[in-house]
């Protein structure tokens, strides 16, 4: 961090909006956020605006700059936000798919126009197989003046496009490392069966979807009732989660399941202090599972995404599961098994070679700005 302070010296006075699925009370783009402002703590000059979905950010050094979801609207104001700041960074998180993002072309578009720095950090590629979104992505990461991205499926996929760039990146994402350090901050007890399901529709279909909630209500009835552990369900995504978990919840009543609580309104910290007193966790979220496996707890998690096989490789507590649900039975056999807690290491060390690689992006930046 004292590299971070000595290339960003007094009075530099840089303004950065900060972009991607932000404010939207997502617990892994929410962890993300936080760990990359967390990376400037001890620099000054720095203001950062973040262009949010909802959730207001103001602080002394932190101006939020809210983002309306209707296109037309949303473009309006991502000019208003461009116009006071001297660079762009895409936080964290897949901005390159099919499903979701194109990796901002409309924003890194008209940032170049305008003469503005755009960067993107901690991001990864997904399934990309659509010939627009392939093109677009292609040409944003071309004209990006930084890089880094979070998994080596990412990195292989970059220097197949940019062999004549330098690609800057570092081994895990930015809410990995925030997640590890917060592992000595709560305390870990095996009180319940947590759960945070995400909407799958897009990825698997609506049918596919609903048949995987009523497995995995019937498997829950039958945990809750072998251990005596309450179920406790949360949004990992406030919004895109809601329905599905309530899908899951109304599958669980039905079934004969009244010791459970849906935590529908909580924070991060909040979110954070239900996974630590977990006794294991089912999920479809990425960073849930990584708090899981950060807090030592078995974790149970959709394998729907190419990240959630780099996260989930070579970690005996993380059990992928597939479209068929087929794998629960190895899950079950695990949390009873004498080899659990032998098996569970996990290193809370930060990645300090992310911190030296973005030492070079902020000096390549601030020669930019300055």
């Amino acid at each position: 961090m004292k590299l971070l302070k000595h290339n960003m010296p007094r009075g530099s006075h840089i303004k950065i909006l900060l972009i991607g699925y932000l404010g939207a009370d997502n617990f892994g783009d929410e962890c993300m956020l936080r760990e990359f402002i967390n990376l400037f703590r001890d620099c000054d000059g720095i203001h950062f605006t973040i262009f949010s979905l909802g959730t207001n950010y103001d602080s002394d050094r932190i101006t939020t700059a809210y983002c309306p979801r209707e296109p037309f609207h949303m473009k309006k104001e991502y000019l208003r936000a461009l116009s006071g700041v001297d660079a762009v960074v895409w936080v964290g998180g897949n901005c390159f798919t099919d499903h979701d993002n194109n990796g901002g072309f409309f924003q890194i578009i008209l940032a170049k126009l305008l003469g503005k720095k755009f960067y993107y950090c901690g991001v990864g590629i997904d399934k990309l197989e659509k010939t627009v979104r392939i093109v677009k992505s292609y040409l944003a990461i071309l004209l990006a003046d930084g890089l880094i991205v979070r998994d080596s499926f990412s990195l292989e996929k970059v220097r197949d496009w940019t062999s004549h760039k330098e690609v800057l990146w570092y081994g895990s994402d930015l809410g990995e490392a925030y997640l590890s350090a917060q592992r000595n901050k709560y305390r870990c007890t095996e009180e319940y069966i947590v759960v945070s399901w995400r909407e799958l529709s897009k990825n698997i279909g609506c049918t596919a979807q609903m048949t995987i909630i009523d497995q995995l209500a019937e498997y829950l009835v039958k945990l809750c009732r072998e251990t005596n552990k309450k179920i406790i369900v949360f949004n990992s995504d406030q919004t895109m989660d809601r329905a599905v978990n309530m899908q899951l919840l109304i599958a669980l009543k039905s079934k004969g399941i009244s010791n459970v609580r849906y935590a529908e309104e909580t924070t991060l910290e909040e979110k954070l202090e239900i996974l630590a007193a977990a006794f294991c966790i089912i999920t479809g979220r990425l960073h849930t599972a990584v708090a899981g496996y950060v807090f030592e707890k078995p974790v149970m998690l959709f394998n729907y995404s190419q990240k959630i096989v780099e996260f989930a490789q070579d970690k005996p507590s993380v059990f992928m599961v597939s479209e068929a649900m087929v794998e629960m039975g190895d899950f079950q056999n695990y949390l009873y098994s004498s080899t659990r807690n032998n098996q569970h290491t996990v290193s809370c060390t930060i990645n300090f070679d992310f911190y030296n690689r973005f030492v070079d992006l902020l000096t390549h930046m601030r020669k930019g700005l300055l």
